[in-house]
């Protein structure tokens, strides 16, 4: 008894100095492979160039949010790369100082001295557009007659006349997709990384923008493949939109199982799943797999969520 102590007394020594061993040489394993290569790679820098790369000559770009932002700046003003472009920090274009920075910056262009700043981005469009087609990546006001139409990552500033067809629209947003890269090709195709996961987002969201436009139009066709090619960015902020946006598709399209996946794919990736899925795997029952009793269920289920979020209030 004493010696078939002994032997299990020293398996559990080996057994715990084996672990000592064996977990931080994984853990160190782990993590040199999510990291290898980081300091190379290219997943921020090619943003900024997909930004920068398709704009035609002499563009002014505004840009915002902080990740397109840095990317496009650095790309810009760091590397050189479409010198001819000037980028504009969107979010300090109404600041004195910055206007001041801009004039000195680049003499060709108008920089209007407003009062209010608040109107110096519509007196700027004015007096530049018409020799510098202008972008943005975050739309804000602009005069009647004057629109955002989506190009890639950016939106064009677009006068009413000049709209493009819907044809021709998501002909020209192929034709500047394609020249991109994929992000999830570098080193976001092993790991998350927090700060690199929301260049993720930034085309995730485009796509969502011009499927958006695609599905309002009637295309829809045209649009589930923009709301598939989101998903496929795996933007964990973009997902519940892209998976709901895809069901519709496919519930137009009649193709009811994969509206359903779509649907239940939303709920799976959301944190808090919103009300109206219900409704829209309600109407899938009704109109698509024709289950009448089922989508009865949904639908009341439905209207209670909605009577539960109503705020009651007090007879007078």
């Amino acid at each position: 008894m004493h010696g078939k102590g002994d032997h299990k007394a020293r398996l559990f020594a080996f057994l715990g100095v084996l672990l000592l061993f064996v977990f931080p040489i994984s853990v160190g394993s782990m993590t040199i492979w999510r990291f290898w290569g980081i300091t190379t790679d290219k997943t921020a820098d090619n943003l900024g160039r997909d930004i920068l790369e398709a704009l035609p000559a002499n563009a002014i770009v505004f840009v915002s949010r902080d990740t397109p932002l840095f990317a496009s700046q650095y790309v810009r003003y760091a590397l050189g790369i479409r010198s001819d472009v000037i980028l504009i920090h969107a979010n300090r274009m109404w600041s004195r100082d910055y206007q001041d920075v801009l004039r000195s910056a680049f003499p060709l262009i108008v920089v209007p001295k407003t009062d209010p700043p608040s109107v110096f981005a519509r007196e700027f469009i004015a007096a530049n557009s018409p020799g510098h087609p202008i972008y943005t990546n975050s739309k804000f006001p602009l005069e009647n007659g004057m629109y955002w139409v989506p190009e890639g990552l950016l939106y064009r500033l677009t006068k009413e006349h000049e709209l493009p067809v819907l044809k021709t629209l998501e002909e020209v947003n192929e034709k500047i997709w394609q020249s991109y890269r994929d992000p999830t090709t570098g080193i976001l195709g092993r790991y998350n990384h927090l700060m690199l996961s929301d260049v993720r987002g930034v085309y995730a969201d485009a796509r969502l923008t011009m499927g958006r436009v695609l599905l309002r139009g009637g295309a829809t066709e045209g649009a589930r493949e923009q709301f598939i090619a989101s998903i496929h960015y795996g933007s964990d902020s973009d997902a519940p939109d892209a998976y709901t946006l895809l069901g519709l598709t496919e519930l137009f399209l009649k193709h009811c199982d994969a509206a359903r996946a779509a649907f239940g794919k939303a709920r799976e990736t959301s944190f808090v799943p919103s009300p109206v899925l219900t409704y829209y795997e309600a109407v899938n029952f009704r109109d698509c797999d024709v289950d009448s009793a089922k989508a009865s269920e949904l639908f009341s289920r439905y209207e209670k969520i909605k009577q539960s979020e109503e705020i009651p209030i007090a007879p007078q």
